[in-house]
């Protein structure tokens, strides 16, 4: 629930806007849970904010037993029977408990991307600003969806500082760049040509009137579709990287981090 801690805490905060808030935070918890499709065992503080949330949410639950229902039927029996023995913990707090977390903010490249960048739903976007062989400055949109699942390199370092994606992104475009590199050469000195299907698609052509070349050339040819992939990949998180550095640069963060650092130790 945006800015709750500030609505709770508000001495002008009616009993009307204090029930819905705590109303939304529950039906956040639930959405939760509903996804995991598993009940947890909900702790909290006697009184205050935690309770209320977590009676709401217990209300919830039991006027929607169909969310488990449903979990039950697609998982069977037998995960069904043993999850119930591995039921989540889910523990709500008042953020009077714990008040340097929202204040400090995590230098990894998923958590930048996140506070300087537009970014919900896996999806971020930005504008990008390029200079035209004139001289002209153009200023174009971009998005992209970061998927971990199916991007190696957002799998590894988006949890990773900042500076170590930076470097990363550098070496292996570098390295791809050069093997793709490579073997567009031996191909085409091995008679194969490369040319772009309709849909966009590399595609690769043997000259039939060439020798047949070895069984080398042929699994690297092969692997030069799934090498242009990657070089595509790692050319979006190039972008991502300059533009999330554009925002670092111009609000100061490095001087922002330094002070939450120093509220954070006392310092």
């Amino acid at each position: 629930k945006t800015n709750s801690y500030v609505l709770y805490n508000d001495p002008t905060t009616t009993e009307h806007m204090m029930e819905r808030a705590m109303l939304d935070v529950a039906n956040g918890l639930l959405s939760v849970i509903s996804t995991i499709g598993q009940l947890p065992v909900i702790r909290c503080a006697k009184g205050g904010a935690p309770e209320m949330v977590a009676r709401k949410l217990m209300k919830m639950i039991s006027d929607r037993p169909m969310i488990f229902d449903r979990h039950k039927g697609r998982a069977g029996a037998a995960s069904a029977s043993a999850a119930a023995h591995r039921r989540p913990l889910m523990v709500i707090m008042d953020r009077n408990t714990d008040l340097i977390t929202p204040v400090q903010h995590t230098s990894t490249y998923q958590a930048l991307i996140d506070d300087v960048l537009t970014h919900k739903g896996n999806r971020v976007e930005f504008e990008s600003k390029t200079e035209d062989a004139a001289g002209r400055v153009k200023t174009m949109g971009k998005r992209f969806d970061l998927d971990a699942d199916e991007d190696p390199f957002y799998s590894r370092h988006k949890f990773n500082p900042f500076p170590e994606a930076i470097e990363s992104n550098g070496v292996e475009l570098q390295n791809v760049t050069k093997k793709t590199e490579e073997i567009r050469s031996k191909a085409i000195g091995g008679g194969v040509s490369e040319r772009e299907s309709q849909s966009g698609a590399v595609v690769f052509d043997a000259d039939a009137s060439a020798s047949a070349g070895t069984n080398d050339l042929a699994t690297a040819v092969d692997s030069l579709p799934a090498l242009i992939e990657r070089k595509r990949q790692l050319e979006v998180h190039t972008s991502i990287l300059q533009a999330v550095m554009t925002q670092v640069a111009s609000r100061d963060i490095p001087q922002f981090y330094e002070l939450e650092s120093a509220l954070a130790t006392g310092s």
